[in-house]
């Protein structure tokens, strides 16, 4: 049990409110009872804006003019309110326990100062005493005080030399005290009004609302953490019909007692309100003593602001993002997408039996450890660290779960449970809509979905056509970006005229809804032409409601349509190369932090466009002698670089530090491309690259033609990309496709090719692929 008292000296400014919230929430009462609220009339609102739990009632006395006002509020789930008598100075309650039916009574008092209006108080509670016999917080002459802890005086005139005095104080009957026990009184920080609060509780337990587990992957090294796990999973064995229900129940056990550990051995952060509200109770510490300067006055007031700026700013981002993310998430259902008529193809019996199967330990452990063990978790608090390090131990239960799963459909109510982590789009994101909402889903529904995503992998082969461009397993960002460019690059050459329209679709984040995928975000959408005038570009952006926008675009983090071979088109490199050692204190790092950074780091920030364009030779010695500056030298002041570059760049086999070359790795990263062959110089038709001989025996009416040189590149091309998905395929999905499989393919795209470059005009696909 425990009960917060507060003079709070008016609740009707927001941020005074926000304090009181604030103070309730951290210290989490079961009763609660507000003096001097100067409030004629309340409601829920009010309430809610002062105590935002679920389940608390509550009954007011209000104030006559300016002055006095009375609140009491109470948790449902603790205390049930029985009976409220309400008079002008004070509220009366009968209250009940839910845990064992003790009945009790509570006054709530506001004095008056008057002594003739004392004289009213006391009549009146004298008339309120005489209508009940149960024990009383208050009673005639068996009045016992709880004296505060480390506090003498509960208020202050806030002066420099300050003047104060106790007029807050729990008084209580002797069979009260009887039946709670131990009970300790103490005053809370003072963060508005002149009045301290001060609380009354039976024990002192952890303040602050509940805290989500964070199952962190560092507890796995800890040398008691293994035993302790697997001692309390088996610890826990709840006696409910569903195995979903069962699981959850053990792991909901497992992170209470984690929880326990956890603090035992490491303790907890402080937050920036805890160490603003320690501050403040040193300083009214001070003020009691009496040693309390002009200095000290103005330091509390700093605080106080400090602190009510912090919890004004907090509710108004908390209100601000939840409104704007529950326009989104919470919208009518509706029926958008009808695919009634639409001619599907059928995955045969054989693919049903491979979706419908039973599931088994070893498909389950597979899907649990080709998931990120560092991944953050959802509201369960476990990663998938925890499964995969005690999967021994949690094994059978969780086979049992999916076994369910299969014969019912059903885990548990929870399983679906999700937490939003915003993630900012953009640099100094400060409105909800700069801001992208990422779904942290619990460990169990996690294992759900791999486990089924990968029985349907097995299946969509047979279903989506092989030469289509959307479901392309192992595909890399930058496929997209070389095409875009190459694209581009056909109609300039070959003077065509041409529209680029880079269209945003509105909202395309975690959630999937068919009305967003129909709306474009004109804002951020536009058009650029190519080998058009002006006139007809706008033209087109007009009729589209699109901007007119000029080369390069920014697509997919990368210039398009610009000129590698330009210098300026390498700025972007640069500058974020001038930005990270500006920010590094190279005066204060070691040789090898310097080191450390240069790989980790600096190396890295070209990688994305070193992956499609070849990089310019000043460009690369700019950049690689940025690095040898900051390697060597300090300051301003220029140094002896001790070793070559060309050394300093070798791997450390050969004598170097594995820096490094930039060109090098250009060169590295632009070869997957082409690297076909270990040879020095490809012979590409007199070599073996798919089927029994070379191309030029396999392929003769290509070879003989007299475009034998266009078509050995649209060959070329085919077969690098043909083989470069299937490596791929081979390396991460482990699905390979047959020798037969890979020369049709080579066949259809070679042909596609040679039809987009319009070469074959007066032959159909078919009489092509026939030759």
């Amino acid at each position: 049990m425990k009960i917060l008292s507060w003079n709070v000296r008016g609740i009707g400014s927001a941020r005074k409110r926000m304090t009181i919230k604030e103070v309730i929430k951290r210290y989490d009462p079961d009763i609660v009872l507000l003096q001097e609220s100067k409030r004629m009339e309340f409601n829920n609102r009010w309430a809610r804006s002062i105590w935002k739990v679920r389940g608390i009632s509550w009954v007011v006395a209000p104030s006559w003019g300016a002055s006095g006002g009375i609140l009491t509020m109470w948790k449902k789930d603790v205390v049930d309110g029985q009976e409220e008598l309400i008079g002008k100075y004070s509220i009366l309650a009968k209250f009940k326990q839910q845990e064992d039916d003790f009945v009790w009574v509570l006054t709530n008092v506001y004095g008056p100062i008057d002594y003739r209006e004392q004289n009213e108080l006391w009549e009146e509670l004298t008339d309120i005493r005489g209508l009940w016999d149960e024990p009383w917080f208050v009673d005639a002459f068996e009045l016992k005080e709880i004296p505060l802890a480390q506090k003498t005086f509960t208020w202050s005139n806030l002066q420099s030399r300050p003047t104060c005095s106790k007029l807050d104080r729990f008084l209580l009957t002797l069979d009260w005290e009887e039946h709670w026990g131990n009970l300790d009184s103490k005053a809370l920080p003072r963060l508005t009004s002149d009045h301290w609060s001060i609380m009354i509780c039976k024990e002192e337990r952890r303040n602050g609302g509940p805290a989500p587990l964070r199952f962190e992957n560092m507890l796995l090294l800890h040398p008691r953490f293994t035993k302790r796990v697997r001692e309390w999973w088996y610890e826990c064995n709840p006696m409910v019909e569903w195995e979903g229900m069962r699981f959850h129940r053990k792991l909901q056990f497992l992170k209470a007692k984690i929880k326990e550990w956890n603090q035992l051995e490491f303790g907890r952060l402080e937050e920036r309100k805890r160490t603003l509200m320690d501050k403040i109770e040193s300083l009214d510490l001070k003020e009691e003593r009496g040693d309390f300067g002009e200095a000290n006055k103005e330091q509390r007031r700093g605080l106080r602001s400090q602190l009510e700026d912090y919890l004004h700013e907090k509710e108004l981002a908390e209100g601000a993002f939840v409104g704007h993310f529950k326009s989104i998430l919470r919208r009518p259902v509706s029926r958008g997408v009808w695919l009634e008529g639409l001619n599907w193809p059928d995955i045969g019996d054989d693919n049903r039996r491979i979706l419908e199967r039973m599931f088994d330990l070893k498909e389950i452990k597979v899907a649990i450890f080709s998931m990120n063990r560092t991944k953050a978790p959802g509201p369960d608090g476990f990663t998938m660290a925890f499964y995969q390090d005690y999967w021994d131990t949690v094994k059978d239960e969780l086979l049992l779960v999916f076994e369910e799963f299969h014969r019912r459909g059903v885990v548990n109510p929870s399983v679906n449970s999700t937490f939003l982590a915003l993630i900012p789009k953009k640099k100094d994101a400060l409105h909800p809509k700069d801001f992208r909402p990422i779904s942290l889903v619990n460990s169990l529904y996690k294992t759900l979905a791999k486990v089924l995503s990968l029985r349907l992998k097995e299946v969509l082969p047979t279903i989506i056509s092989p030469n289509q461009g959307t479901f392309v397993s192992a595909r890399q960002i930058i496929n997209q970006i070389l095409i875009a460019n190459e694209s581009v690059e056909h109609f300039r050459k070959e003077g065509k005229k041409g529209v680029v329209c880079k269209l945003d679709m509105e909202k395309a984040n975690d959630l999937v809804e068919w009305e967003f995928l129909r709306k474009v975000n004109f804002e951020k959408s536009c058009v650029v032409g190519v080998n058009m005038e002006e006139g007809e570009v706008r033209e087109t952006a007009k009729v589209l409601g699109c901007e007119v926008s000029k080369w390069p675009l920014n697509y997919l983090g990368l210039p398009l349509g610009d000129n590698p071979k330009r210098e300026s088109f390498w700025n972007l490199v640069v500058e974020s190369f001038e930005k990270k050692l500006v920010s590094w204190k190279r005066n204060y790092l070691s040789m090898g932090g310097r080191i450390t950074l240069i790989k980790a780091t600096l190396a890295n920030l070209p990688i994305y466009f070193l992956s499609v364009f070849k990089i310019l030779v000043k460009v690369a010695n700019r950049l690689e002698k940025m690095m040898r500056h900051f390697l060597w030298e300090t300051g301003e002041e220029k140094r002896d670089h001790r070793v070559a570059w060309e050394v300093v760049t070798r791997s450390k086999n050969s004598g170097g530090l594995g820096l490094g070359n930039i060109r090098n790795r250009n060169l590295a990263l632009l070869g997957k491309w082409y690297d076909l062959n270990s040879g020095n110089a490809i012979k590409f038709w007199e070599q073996t690259w798919v089927g029994d001989g070379p191309l030029k025996d396999q392929f003769p009416s290509l070879w003989h033609m007299k475009r034998g040189r266009i078509m050995w590149r649209g060959l070329r091309a085919a077969v690098c990309w043909s083989l470069w998905e299937e490596r791929n395929a081979r390396i991460f999905s482990k699905v390979e496709k047959s020798t037969e499989e890979l020369r049709a393919l080579i066949l259809i795209r070679v042909v596609q090719w040679m039809k987009s470059l319009e070469l074959f005009t007066d032959y159909t696909m078919d009489d092509m692929l026939r030759n």
